[in-house]
């Protein structure tokens, strides 16, 4: 595998590690316990109560609660509580508050506090209406008393569901969905009371509960509900669910071998186009490990894009500053910055405008780079960090065109081979397709093609291994990589030396030789003066060149860097489902 696969394949995993829900891993929460307490009422409505207990691993200072608008018309009395302590409901988002906001499809509730690594209950209490549905004989509330859609799961969950009058344990009728394996139900004369643990959170405790209609006041509203009625839809409902469950079992086998034989395929498709368009060239000629001149008669930011692969960074970027420097377009004055209490002293630098300038041509973007930085000094000394001052929208745009532009301009020199790029376009053009197909096949099929996904998105992103360089450019690179291996590595007398040693340091920058290494070759290539650039206190010593240069090429890289309720109760279907978080 060649060096642009390395560089791909790197980037591709880091992307990956750099995924987690959050970046700071100290920082985390659960909820260890819920405990739900339903007083049904004589007039159907229920006081709805849930102490919700979470455990804080860091710094919090908001939970939200937000409730689906299906299963009742109406809540009143909301209210939130810690301990005995009530919460106001007001929208300033200071501790001891709470919000609600009233949306088209849910009620969301953000509760405001402060906590440190401590475990905090909050109740929140309602008023239900409209979430019984009443029969002629039997009442019914169907309910999701912990919802799929928490981004924790729960340990433990309680459930007390009261009735408003005694009924024999017999005439109470329940039906548990969701993590029904997990659920233990037991009921006596005037309650319903659930438990379960380890309650994952893709998982949900739902129960429906029939009881005798007699302890209600409320008139009938559902005259087809029925004992038998319920026993049926529930049977129908458990068939469903095996079915389903037969059904997501046979996807799961066809999404295993489809996905197999899918990737196997855009495998073979990389492979093919890989050998037939992007193995690289033999050379006419042998270019040894370290190369001690010059490898390319090309300015250094043009040398830096072919060995990074067309990437122009900042480091490319001050190696022209620093090249326009040397030729004499301006001088370079070192300078430190006042040291505080918080704060460090630091080197930065003056640009100090030539008077004679060398009556040479610039190529577009050398003479652009140029026109920039001495429009930025026309009214006076001005840091370079100032110059390239970091979110700066003037700066970012002059720096993305000058990227474009020494692109444009390596782009002529014809170092990559125009026919892999075919290649390189109909093998991406493959895996897209992949990747389209894996989409909806997740959704509807079955989540095991997330294999397909993953694999076609990776495979894709290697189509840019299938581009390679031309004979000329092959043989470019090959002469760079071996130079950099001299810069780095290399014997210092071997070196054949323009008369202005410091051009190898220009290039070094450029090919992103840096810290030691770039302190050793400054001290090797024993470099005695650099005429355009002054330093602080005006002493120059090796040790002292290679800071600066250092600080420097860091300057580049961080300007590039910072560039580049609704509807009621209906016989059958649950409402509740709250769902929420922590931050």
């Amino acid at each position: 595998m060649n060096n642009r696969a390395h560089i791909i394949l790197i980037h591709f995993f880091l992307l990956f590690l750099l995924l987690p829900e959050g970046a700071d891993a100290s920082k985390d929460w659960s909820i260890p316990k819920v405990e739900i307490d339903a007083g049904i009422r004589p007039d159907g409505s229920i006081l709805y109560t849930e102490k919700r207990t979470y455990r804080f691993q860091g710094s919090f200072s908001e939970v939200d609660y937000n409730l689906p608008k299906t299963g009742f018309t109406e809540i009143t009395d909301l209210r939130v509580f810690e301990g005995d302590t009530p919460y106001l409901n007001l929208d300033t988002g200071e501790p001891g508050t709470f919000r609600v906001k009233d949306k088209r499809r849910s009620i969301d509730i953000t509760i405001y506090y402060r906590a440190t690594d401590e475990e905090r209950t909050f109740t929140i209490q309602y008023v239900l209406h409209g979430a019984i549905v009443t029969g002629p004989d039997h009442a019914e509330f169907n309910w999701i008393y912990l919802s799929d859609r928490w981004e924790r799961g729960t340990d433990d969950l309680v459930v007390m569901l009261g009735l408003p009058g005694d009924v024999p344990a017999g005439e109470i009728h329940t039906w548990i969905r969701g993590a029904s394996y997990k659920t233990t139900i037991r009921k006596d004369a005037a309650q319903m009371r659930a438990s379960a643990s380890n309650i994952g959170r893709n998982e949900r405790v739902q129960i429906r509960t029939l009881f005798p209609s007699a302890v209600l006041v409320t008139p009938v509203n559902d005259p087809d509900l029925t004992l038998a009625f319920a026993e049926e839809q529930e049977r129908l409902w458990n068939e469903e669910r095996i079915r389903n469950i037969e059904i997501a079992a046979r996807n799961r086998v066809i999404a295993k071998w489809a996905s197999l034989a899918l990737i196997m395929a855009g495998l073979t498709v990389l492979i093919g186009y890989y050998r037939k368009y992007g193995k690289l060239h033999r050379l006419p000629q042998r270019i040894p490990p370290e190369l001690y001149e010059l490898p390319v008669n090309e300015p250094p930011a043009i040398t830096g894009w072919l060995y990074y692969q067309t990437y122009i960074g900042g480091t490319q970027l001050m190696a022209t500053m620093l090249d326009l420097a040397r030729r004499g377009y301006f001088k370079m004055e070192e300078f430190k910055t006042t040291s505080t209490f918080l704060k460090p002293g630091s080197s930065d630098f003056y640009l100090i405008p030539n008077e004679n300038i060398p009556d040479e041509t610039l190529s577009e973007w050398e003479e652009y780079l140029l026109g920039f930085l001495m429009s930025s000094v026309r009214e006076g000394k001005k840091p370079l960090k100032e110059i390239f001052k970091q979110g700066s929208g003037s700066v970012q745009k002059a720096v993305e065109k000058w990227v474009k532009m020494v692109s444009k301009d390596a782009k002529t020199r014809n170092w990559y081979d125009e026919e892999s790029k075919t290649g390189m376009k109909k093998n991406l053009l493959f895996q897209v397709v992949l990747v389209l197909v894996s989409i909806p096949a997740m959704i509807f099929i079955s989540e095991l093609f997330a294999i397909l996904f993953i694999a076609a998105t990776l495979l894709a992103v290697l189509s840019l291994i299938i581009q390679r360089r031309s004979v000329a450019g092959e043989l470019a690179y090959q002469r760079i990589t071996a130079y950099r291996n001299a810069l780095t590595r290399g014997k210092p007398s071997e070196f054949i030396t323009p008369k202005d040693k410091t051009i190898h340091l220009l290039y070094a920058i450029a090919l992103g030789v840096t810290g030691k290494r770039f302190e050793n070759l400054t001290n090797n290539l024993n470099i005695q003066d650099v005429s355009w650039l002054y330093f602080h206190g005006g002493v120059f010593n090796p040790a002292q060149l290679a800071a600066t240069m250092n600080n420097l090429a860091a300057t580049g890289t961080s300007t590039v860097g910072s560039v580049a309720g609704g509807s009621g109760a209906v016989a059958g279907s649950g409402g509740g489902g709250a769902g929420g978080g922590a931050r």
